[in-house]
């Protein structure tokens, strides 16, 4: 199929201190199949040369569009100064450290043109460190819910309270979903889970979809953002509570649906507080799989009613 029959796709990349890794971006960035692309490079803080080598490697390449400034947008602000600067029909971030194969956009826009109703499609990610080797990290990508399920506001709070719902960050979106509802990713303290809680007002607005033959690999290391979160921290658990209420008013329409929105996250809240007091309690440790299930079918039993927006 000619490029220009194929939807405009978006694809940004922010930079910050990415010296070590220009060589995987441009692996990544080469390596694209997608024929229709526009590719944004940008860097806000200029503390090494990694967009100039980039803009001299893809100078005369016509997809890359390259944004310098030395503005010190912390990463959610250039995440979303990124999205407000794109132009596709689909958008995605193309994180700086992680790998991509180059069917990876292919598989997810075709998935997105293939379902109206999906507001976003993910595939699996992979897990390794940063030189490559395997880490004890368990990622489960596949979602507890399956392509035919009703989806609905309980869905995307099932999905937010216990399943890793932070894998659909390296999806490709609808752009429009989130530019007509101004649905941009909310600061929280100290940036703490903010792409968790963004993800989870995308899943408010519509469904998600795995593609299970795509898929990406993640590097963990010491440097990257998520790195230094203290997840557990009181003041980031209340803080986090608090954003979330603010998606649920800005996304849901039906008052009701607020409410039991609201009032689930109140729960978890509470569970994930009582949860970080004892989590070096021996006794909980051993039956923390356990506890969380029964947690689950308390607060999601099967024959509750669906709530819709």
């Amino acid at each position: 199929m000619a490029s220009h029959t194929l939807p405009l796709v978006s694809i940004a990349v922010p930079l910050f201190r990415s010296r070590r890794f220009v060589a995987d971006i441009i692996a990544n960035l080469d390596a694209i199949e997608y024929p229709n692309v526009e590719i944004i490079l940008s860097d806000r803080h200029g503390e090494d040369d990694a967009v100039d080598v980039l803009a001299e490697h893809f100078k005369d390449d016509s997809r890359v569009r390259v944004l310098v400034a030395h503005d010190r947008l912390n990463w959610v602000e250039h995440y979303n100064l990124l999205m407000q600067s794109s132009s596709g029909k689909y958008f995605m971030w193309m994180t700086h450290d992680d790998l991509y194969p180059g069917a990876y956009v292919s598989q997810l826009a075709l998935a997105l043109e293939g379902h109206p109703e999906v507001v976003l499609a993910y595939g699996r990610l992979k897990t390794v460190s940063l030189d490559g080797s395997p880490v004890p990290v368990a990622i489960e990508s596949v979602p507890p819910v399956g392509a035919r399920d009703l989806w609905s506001a309980q869905v995307a709070l099932r999905l937010l309270f216990f399943w890793n719902i932070w894998v659909t960050f390296r999806g490709l979106m609808r752009r429009e979903t989130v530019m007509q509802s101004s649905l941009f990713i909310r600061p929280t303290l100290d940036l703490v889970e903010a792409d968790v809680y963004w993800a989870f007002a995308i899943a408010l607005k519509g469904r998600f979809r795995f593609v299970p033959e795509c898929s990406c690999t993640k590097r963990f290391h010491s440097m990257s953002a998520s790195a230094f979160w203290q997840h557990g921290r009181l003041r980031y658990l209340l803080n986090g509570a608090n954003v979330l209420r603010a998606y649920i008013a800005q996304v849901l329409s039906n008052r009701w649906a607020i409410l039991y929105a609201t009032t689930m996250v109140c729960c978890w809240t509470l569970l994930r507080i009582v949860g970080s007091w004892t989590r070096n309690c021996a006794w909980i440790v051993r039956r923390r799989g356990r506890l969380q299930r029964i947690a689950e079918k308390v607060l999601f039993p099967k024959d509750c009613n669906t709530c819709h927006r």
